[in-house]
């Protein structure tokens, strides 16, 4: 009697603990997917951060041609005090004088830039180069105050880049922007690799969910991401009105691309028996894309990191 009832015990045990092992199992894709949300949620909001606190618009700015001595600063349309015309002459040239003058400054409905927390106006150095950061007018002139008091305005140019880099020619009152193509490309190329790096992380996910590789699956990922993911890695890559759209217009966006991916994957995914099964492929859905946003998310991160410290050195110029 007692051996019997041990045996029951133990063929009770035995159960209890095979029907948790499957429990377990079972709950493994919702595990994932907490976990991932959780990842997902604190990436996005270390980006937010970063986007308070990372480099804001900026003109890095070379003068050419310019007098032996000279002060420059940046002039915007948006403040104009008033339709009275400066004199584009300046009779005594120093620190104090110049900051009183572009204080009062009008011209053409053109005024000094200044910047939240000081005055944003530059003396002459060796190199001629000159960064303006902090929300940079869009678009701007350049004025430089040369040491025998002329005052030479620039043309008007609006910016491409989110960080331009022009060219002002004194001699000549040219302003241009430089590299704009060079940096075309190099979205291009960064469009790409996103979209590759994507396409492998979302296809490791697919074989972890026991979805076949066959011409059918394959063909209907390759369709659905190629209209999704490279629309939002352009979107990403060439935004340039600043990086909170960046963070936010790409949540949604992605938001909005599981949802849809989630419908296409319900109907047309097919498992190994050619069956579909349209909850199990929703959730692959959510699952392939958090983990592409999280590893992409990772690796903006780290890039972002070198380039403030490429920044900061930057600011040494």
């Amino acid at each position: 009697m007692i051996k019997r009832i041990r045996y029951l015990i133990g063929r009770e045990l035995r159960y209890n603990a095979v029907m948790r092992l499957i429990v377990s199992k079972n709950q493994i894709p919702g595990l994932c997917l907490s976990i991932l949300l959780v990842i997902y949620m604190l990436l996005v909001s270390v980006m937010v951060v970063r986007a308070d606190m990372g480099p804001k618009p900026s003109i890095t700015l070379t003068v050419e041609n310019a007098p032996s001595d000279y002060y420059v600063a940046l002039l915007t349309n948006k403040y104009s005090k008033d339709e009275q015309q400066s004199n584009l002459y300046l009779a005594e040239v120093n620190e104090e004088s110049v900051n009183a003058y572009l204080e009062s400054f009008s011209y053409d409905g053109w005024s000094w830039f200044q910047q939240p927390l000081h005055h944003d106006v530059r003396s002459k150095n060796e190199k001629g180069i000159y960064r303006f950061d902090y929300m940079v007018p869009n678009p701007f002139r350049v004025i430089l105050i040369s040491g025998d008091g002329r005052v030479l305005l620039s043309e008007t140019l609006s910016q491409k880049e989110y960080n331009a880099d022009c060219v002002y020619d004194a001699a000549e009152g040219t302003l241009k922007e430089t590299g704009v193509g060079t940096k075309t490309l190099t979205r291009i190329i960064s469009i790409v690799l996103c979209f590759v790096l994507t396409l492998v992380i979302e296809l490791f996910v697919l074989w972890l969910f026991g979805y076949p590789f066959n011409k059918r699956n394959i063909i209907h990922f390759l369709i659905i991401n190629t209209i999704t993911q490279l629309s939002l890695n352009t979107f990403l890559i060439a935004t340039v009105d600043g990086i909170l759209l960046f963070v936010f217009g790409g949540v949604y966006i992605e938001g909005f691309i599981m949802l849809t991916e989630g419908i296409y994957y319900a109907v047309t995914l097919r498992d190994k028996e050619g069956n579909r099964r349209g909850a199990k492929a929703f959730l692959y859905s959510i699952v392939a894309n958090l983990s592409s946003i999280v590893i992409g998310s990772i690796v903006y991160l780290s890039v972002s990191d070198l380039y403030m410290k490429m920044y900061i050195a930057g600011m040494g110029r």
